[in-house]
């Protein structure tokens, strides 16, 4: 084949080797170079229409330019006919009621899914079809399948409509009535201004400072932030909650609530210390006068009395001495007993071990509350965040207390 299925053109012959191959000239071997010529040729797109194409052209990224415009339904479209909308607006628009036109290029029949305006001729006085090219009379509809009234269509309106199948349908045109334009032409507006409490008529009704006027008179909210809800029998302010609140229902009324986690507090320190103060494994309370209280304290403001608090203690300890029982309790305020006690027994001397201490307890209160911890052994020298008074860890091994306000 003169082509190679690339488009490149391959001879069959080259005339220099044969000549250097001392051949004469051979009409066989002319004949079938001429023949390749010839179909080659056949095969090219002539510029003046001979050819018809038998295959899809792909154009590597490259366009047809200056191209003519369409004038029919299997002609390509030029850009500036679908910009300009030649193909969907109907001309030579006739009647009112039974509408008649024509689209160029002229269909032959109608298809689901086209699309077509038109600008009307005159208002309509009741039910409307449209016939385009001839191709058969149509019902216009509105919303679905109801027939149009009188007025649905405006005299001189752009006029869009979408064939679905059967009809086609409208796509809806606002239609100011009579009464509204006259409000807008600057005709008295009595009513308008009674209701916005504004002096000026017609256009001047409608101002930002007569629109916020009205709003004003019909809403019940005062302040930055509200919110309105429905009362028993009419709207309502919602004021504004409490930072972090949400609004949650009673199953009566909206309202703001705690949800969740609310607040958290946590504190922690790295810092080495020890005491000789002990706090005795007896069946008794640990009060302020047993152990050493550690220096970092943690204290948090309850958003509702009726909220939990969720402490949780972490300590680091060692012990002098092997198999001593080491404790830390957890203090609110001032008050002399502990709210809750945490317990263990070390292991060889001077090996570091955690306690940790969880409790759980109603708020009871919307003022602050400072936690503390003390901590001692039954005997010995009990070492905080240290292995036997020896820094470890670089600092990196650090107590900690944190307080969680939980809103149930």
């Amino acid at each position: 084949m003169p082509y190679n299925g690339s488009g490149v053109f391959t001879r069959l012959y080259d005339w220099t080797d044969e000549r250097d191959a001392a051949n004469n000239i051979d009409s066989v071997k002319m004949d079938a170079e001429d023949d390749g010529f010839a179909t080659g040729l056949s095969n090219a797109i002539t510029k003046d229409g001979q050819t018809t194409v038998t295959a899809n052209l792909p154009m590597a990224s490259y366009k047809h330019t200056n191209v003519g415009a369409a004038s029919a339904r299997t002609d390509y479209a030029r850009a500036d006919q679908i910009q300009d909308s030649g193909f969907q607006l109907i001309g030579s628009i006739s009647g009112t009621d039974t509408i008649t036109g024509s689209l160029t290029p002229s269909i032959s029949a109608y298809a689901a899914g086209q699309t077509f305006k038109f600008v009307s001729a005159g208002a309509n006085t009741g039910a409307v079809t449209l016939n385009v090219n001839g191709a058969g009379a149509k019902a216009v509809t509105k919303a679905g399948t109801n027939a149009l009234v009188a007025g649905d269509i405006p005299s001189g309106a752009i006029i869009h409509v979408v064939y679905d199948g059967t009809r086609f349908q409208m796509v809806p045109v606002p239609n100011i009535s009579a009464a509204a334009a006259a409000v807008l032409d600057d005709a008295t507006a009595s009513d308008m201004q009674t209701s916005l409490g504004a002096t000026a008529t017609g256009k001047s009704v409608f101002t930002a400072a007569n629109a916020a006027a009205g709003m004003a008179a019909v809403t019940p909210t005062t302040t930055r932030g509200d919110l309105i809800r429905r009362g028993a029998s009419a709207d309502e302010r919602f004021a504004l909650g409490s930072d972090g609140q949400v609004v949650a229902s009673d199953g009566t009324d909206a309202l703001w609530e705690w949800k969740g986690v609310v607040n958290l507090v946590s504190e922690q320190d790295g810092t080495g210390d020890s005491t000789t103060n002990t706090i005795s494994a007896s069946d008794t309370t640990p009060t302020t006068s047993n152990g050493k209280e550690w220096g970092t304290t943690a204290a948090i403001t309850p958003k509702a009395t009726s909220h939990r608090l969720l402490i949780d203690v972490s300590l680091y300890f060692s012990s002098s001495g092997a198999g001593v029982q080491s404790t830390i309790a957890l203090f609110k305020d001032s008050d002399t007993d502990a709210l809750a006690t945490a317990s263990s027994i070390t292991g060889g001397a001077n090996n570091i071990h955690p306690i940790r201490l969880l409790h759980e307890m109603e708020a009871g209160t919307t003022s602050e509350i400072t936690f503390k911890i003390r901590y001692g052994g039954t005997s010995g020298t009990m070492y905080l965040n240290t292995q036997g008074g020896s820094a470890s860890f670089n600092g990196t091994l650090a107590s900690r207390i944190t307080i969680t306000e939980v809103a149930l």
